[in-house]
């Protein structure tokens, strides 16, 4: 499976850096472009006016999520016991969406176990897809920055 990693940058440009895919359960990770720059985020850059081009990383095993930021899973239904993400991004920080079907419990579980300290969030009530997640956390995490 994949499990993408999207940290923003500084509060200064307030931007992606990083794309890391990670190896879960459920997701089938099947053609990815090749780590380094992508045409494709070249382009995306050029388009939105960008100075810099988010990096892919190569995939990695979800027991080894690295983060020196705070890093905020997006794992957790919004049924009032999980913070939402909106609420708890103060600065820079990792924010890691899991693939369709969600993150398993043994996901889970590696991720604690790499990163003790990760905090479980919710993106709100909606049942969104992995790729419509992403946007979403990064609007929301970008948001939260904003205002900071």
């Amino acid at each position: 499976g994949s499990l993408w990693g999207l940290p923003p940058a500084t509060p200064s440009t307030r931007l992606t850096t990083q794309v890391r895919t990670q190896r879960t359960e459920r997701a089938s990770i099947q053609a990815l472009p090749a780590p380094g720059f992508t045409t494709a985020a070249v382009a995306a850059s050029e388009q939105s006016e960008r100075l810099d081009v988010p990096l892919l990383e190569a995939i990695v095993a979800t027991e080894a999520v690295k983060t020196d930021l705070p890093l905020y899973v997006c794992a957790a239904r919004a049924d009032g016991k999980a913070p939402h993400l909106l609420d708890v991004v103060t600065g820079p920080c990792a924010v890691l969406v899991g693939p369709e079907g969600g993150l398993t419990d043994d996901d889970l579980a590696a991720i604690s176990a790499a990163k003790p300290d990760a905090v479980a969030v919710t993106l709100g009530p909606a049942v969104l897809r992995a790729e419509t997640a992403a946007c979403v956390a990064l609007a929301f995490a970008g948001g939260a920055l904003r205002d900071s």
